[in-house]
């Protein structure tokens, strides 16, 4: 059995295809920022913030860390 690509129908849908490439990368690159963000203040906070913050990020990161991608994604 042999399964055929119409490439016509592709190049039809160019610009619906661009453009979901334009919102993809937008959406990737907002979201490293937030994530490098965060994820700056977390260290910072985790090596020089107060007992009860280190606790509560040190808290939150052991949680994310130790759980599977596929269960995160069930609470997101």
């Amino acid at each position: 059995m042999r399964i055929e690509l119409d490439f016509l129908a592709v190049l039809a849908q160019w610009p619906l295809l661009a453009k979901g490439v334009v919102w993809t990368m937008g959406l990737t690159i907002v979201a490293s920022v937030i994530g490098v963000a965060l994820g700056v203040v977390f260290a910072w906070t985790r090596s020089h913030g107060a007992t009860w913050l280190k606790w509560v990020v040190g808290t939150y990161v052991e949680l994310i860390r130790n759980t599977p991608f596929i269960v995160q994604l069930f609470f997101v």
